[in-house]
């Protein structure tokens, strides 16, 4: 019988050797792997203040310190200086340690609560329900703040539209000469009646009275007639001069490399007959950067030298521009 106690008090004193009273890391212990990390952190950091967690660092640290692990990695112990990330900045040491612990398939020490109303008492996976709920309530608070304003804005709209209506009224009636009976002003009155400002035109409510003279327009309703002529006969002594069979087109933001030997077979493959083909003169230090070329092709393939397909991604083809020097 004096055998039996003593053992269970030798395992009572052994146990004992390996407990510490922490409420976050006995928190941490028991839900960590078992939800993300960065639940278990916004849990900490919201729950706990900024001694507990300080606290439950250095602890940590002191006991995995003591174990005399034989790793050259082990993470170490960061002073943080005070300030508002603090807190997070040391629930992030004690995750990297936890997690480091974890990897290395090392033992920690037991650590229990001694004060039980400083343990969550919501489960970390239900802090999103917890959350969205909050959520959804700032949600609604916005909502009422924006109709408040809107309501606000309302309300300063009708006062503003009173109040242009009483000066419009009030600048009608001083306006309107004296004997007559005008009920708005007009447009085709003179320019003395008509006044200067704005707010003769706000005064003006008649449906046939117009804030501006409109300009009058002339319009020639005369149609211009024109044909091309088809007579193809040689005995006509008047002759017309016969288009040019040639088509002048720019075609530039292409490769510095380029040489028009080069673009003259990537138009023959596409079966446009090209005529001739020049680079342009690099003037400028961008136009280095790329090259130009002024290309002369059949007037029936005006149309296919514009076809996208037939040049690289990205190069310029236009009409060729003739200046009067040209």
């Amino acid at each position: 019988m004096n055998i039996e106690v003593t053992s269970g008090l030798a395992i009572l004193c052994s146990m004992a050797n390996n407990i510490f009273i922490s409420e976050v890391l006995c928190y941490l212990q028991n839900y960590f792997g078992k939800v993300p990390r960065t639940v278990l952190s916004t849990n900490i950091c919201g729950f706990y203040d900024e001694t507990e967690i300080g606290d439950a660092k250095s602890l940590l640290f002191t006991s995995v310190s003591k174990m005399n692990l034989q790793f050259d990695d082990v993470p170490r112990y960061k002073q943080r200086k005070a300030g508002d990330n603090k807190r997070k900045l040391d629930v992030d040491d004690i995750m990297t340690m936890k997690e480091y612990i974890d990897l290395k398939k090392v033992t920690l020490p037991d650590f229990v609560a001694k004060n039980i109303r400083r343990l969550p008492s919501v489960s970390p996976s239900d802090v999103d329900s917890y959350a969205l709920a909050e959520s959804v309530s700032d949600v609604k608070a916005k909502l009422a703040q924006v109709q408040s304003v809107l309501k606000t804005l309302s309300e300063n709209q009708a006062s503003l539209a009173d109040t242009v209506s009483t000066i419009a009224n009030a600048a009608t009636s001083s306006k309107q000469p004296t004997g007559q009976n005008y009920s708005a002003v007009r447009a085709d009155q003179p320019s003395e009646v008509l006044g200067d400002s704005y707010v003769d035109l706000f005064a003006n409510k008649d449906e046939q009275a117009q804030w501006f003279l409109p300009k009058t327009r002339r319009r020639d309703n005369r149609s211009i007639r024109r044909i091309i002529g088809g007579n193809n006969s040689t005995d006509l002594k008047v002759k017309a001069v016969t288009g040019s069979k040639e088509w002048h087109i720019f075609a530039g933001r292409l490769d510095p490399q380029t040489t028009t030997d080069d673009v003259t077979e990537l138009l023959a493959s596409k079966n446009i007959s090209v005529v001739s083909c020049k680079m342009l003169k690099k003037t400028e230090d961008w136009h280095h950067k790329y090259a130009a070329f002024r290309v002369v092709v059949d007037v029936v393939d005006k149309d296919n030298v514009f076809d996208d397909c037939a040049w690289p991604v990205g190069a310029d083809v236009r009409d060729w521009w003739f200046s009067s020097r040209q």
